[in-house]
């Protein structure tokens, strides 16, 4: 070893630089150029580099990375949505079946534990399994560590990874001892438009009855259309989770077979979020091109018989309906350093209330801590009609923009009818 790096590290490094040059040169530009930094590159030649990938799928995956990069790391996707960006067109391209892809998650799949020699008597339980199920179980440990109390007998604050941790044992103990753990009503509420996992009686959704979950383009659900191999995404776990189709779309239907409620996202041509339908369980015949616009026709005139739904209030707390809009349009934190789910995020007056409305065009999803900095006069952030957002720090600059519904991504089914059309479409359930 010379200098602190192993032959194994320099060879890798050797073979980075190689993929660069000869199959990503236009990536490489782009580090030169500055318009892309070291880790979202060396993220890009990691994700397409192997035997068993053609020019023509790098050059896909490269494209889309590259399209909306911005000028720099500080005008652009956030380093984990430019992750999940790659991810994304990575399984367009490479459109592994559903069989395939639970072929090699099987292998994959069980229980490691390891010592940590640093820090005796700790040790650390790794899973590995399905996304789907492993989202479901961290989803369903953490609403019951959120039953329990936020302190110890003495008054010390909790954190919530211990309360996940005595969660845990909690159910495995009376699992042990014979208890029904996990049935009845504190099992936890069904979620809208999708699951955390495969939705049976037997193992219920967690989480609050409006968050969505598992998001895709009605194409892909029907299996026909411009969209219809296009990837889904699994919602509230951080940045949302690129799924392949076929994963996405059986998925959706075991949730819809389980009673789920559907709730439908209308997009406008340029893939952003218009408005959000709910229209509940599916009909006995299921749900069918058909059956699914009626039931959003019949979900629009109930509304507007109503006078709507509005998207503005005069008080402080934002209604129902805004809320989901928000959360519907920014599943994370908006801050171009935090990851957090839009679930557990406050919704914060980008203009103070009440010189600023409690409206969608003035609310997003920030974390407590990113929260806290902004009210702090620490960052600074300023919404913009698009829907980027652009955060000024003590150092800094950065504009974050949200990523385009299912379907809209670049070069996916309805990428190329965006420019010049206004009308409001059904991507999405």
């Amino acid at each position: 070893m010379l200098y602190g790096v192993s032959p194994m590290y320099a060879a890798m490094l050797v073979d980075q630089a190689v993929h660069l040059v000869e199959v990503l040169p236009r990536t490489l530009a782009a580090l030169a150029a500055g318009g892309l930094d070291l880790t979202r590159v060396r993220i890009l030649a990691d994700a397409t580099m192997g035997d068993d990938w053609t020019n023509k799928a790098v050059r896909a995956v490269e494209d889309a990375a590259l399209a909306g990069a911005g000028a720099g790391p500080w005008d652009g996707p956030t380093l984990q949505t430019f992750k999940a960006r790659v991810r994304r067109v990575v399984k367009r391209v490479r459109k592994v079946t559903a069989a395939v892809e639970a072929a090699s998650v099987a292998k994959l799949t069980g229980i490691r534990v390891d010592l940590e020699p640093d820090q005796p008597g700790a040790a650390t339980l790794s899973v590995c399994g399905p996304t789907q199920d492993i989202l479901w179980l961290s989803q369903t440990l953490y609403d019951l560590a959120d039953r329990r109390p936020g302190t110890d007998p003495r008054g010390e604050r909790v954190s919530t990874g211990r309360r996940q941790v005595a969660a845990l044992f909690d159910l495995v103990e009376r699992a042990v001892n014979g208890d029904n753990a996990g049935e009845g009503a504190d099992a936890g509420a069904a979620g809208d438009a999708a699951v955390s996992g495969p939705a049976t009686a037997r193992r219920p959704v967690p989480g609050r009855s409006r968050e969505l979950g598992l998001v895709l383009h009605a194409d892909t659900f029907f299996g026909q259309g411009p969209a219809a191999d296009d990837p889904g995404e699994v919602r509230g776990f951080g940045v949302p989770i690129p799924i392949g189709a076929d994963t996405a779309r059986a998925g959706a239907i075991r949730a819809v077979k389980a009673g789920t409620s559907t709730c439908v996202l209308l997009a406008g041509a340029d893939g952003r979020l218009q408005r959000l339908v709910r229209v509940g369980a599916a009909p006995d015949i299921g749900w069918t091109p058909s059956t699914l616009n009626e039931a959003v026709r019949q979900a629009l005139a109930k509304a507007a018989a109503k006078g709507g739904a509005p998207l503005a209030t005069d008080g402080y707390t934002p209604t129902t309906a805004i809320a989901d809009r928000v959360r519907a349009s920014h599943p994370t934190c908006t801050s171009p350093t935090c990851n957090r789910s839009s679930r557990s995020c406050d919704l914060d007056h980008d203009e103070p209330w009440p010189r600023g409305p409690t409206a969608t065009t003035n609310l997003n999803p920030k974390s407590r801590r990113c929260h806290r900095w902004k009210t702090l006069g620490l960052w600074r952030s300023r919404m913009h009609p698009d829907g980027s957002i652009t955060w000024t720090t003590l150092t800094t600059t950065v504009t974050v923009r949200p990523e385009p519904l299912p379907g809209y991504g670049h070069d996916e089914g309805y990428f190329v009818t965006r420019r010049g059309r206004g009308e409001l479409r059904t991507p999405a359930l």
